[in-house]
């Protein structure tokens, strides 16, 4: 159950400007500054997002979602820790209840709802 975290500078967002944070919500990711009449962009992406919790201060990243998904799927943040793939007892309907989200333009996550609980999710 459960993976090492890997993620480093928890609080600093990836992508934003200024100080402890990398967080000015006046520059935001992005957000540009002129300077001596030259646009410069400032609120620049980090190098390596993976290893990332915030993204701009305001969302997590896609790795600290895919993080948090990981640990539904496995139990760990169940009591007692059951895998999700084992937390259904039931049959669901042959048309369930089913929400999708997009990560990078493709479906990544399917996820299964029969009776208010979540009893299946597929990864495509």
């Amino acid at each position: 159950m459960g993976q090492p975290i890997r993620f480093v500078h928890p609080l600093q967002a990836c992508c934003g400007h200024g100080g402890k944070y990398n967080y000015n919500m006046n520059i935001r990711c992005g957000g540009k500054k002129t300077v001596h009449g030259k646009e410069i962009l400032v609120g620049k992406p980090c190098k390596d997002p993976s290893v990332m919790i915030n993204w701009d201060g305001v969302h997590f990243t896609e790795a600290a979602n895919k993080w948090v998904f990981d640990q539904i799927v496995d139990g760990s943040f169940s009591d007692p820790p059951i895998p999700l793939h084992m937390a259904c007892h039931r049959q669901p309907p042959h048309r369930p209840n089913m929400y999708s989200t997009l990560l990078n333009g493709k479906i990544y996550i399917y996820i299964y709802i029969y009776n208010n609980a979540i009893c299946g999710i597929a990864q495509c």
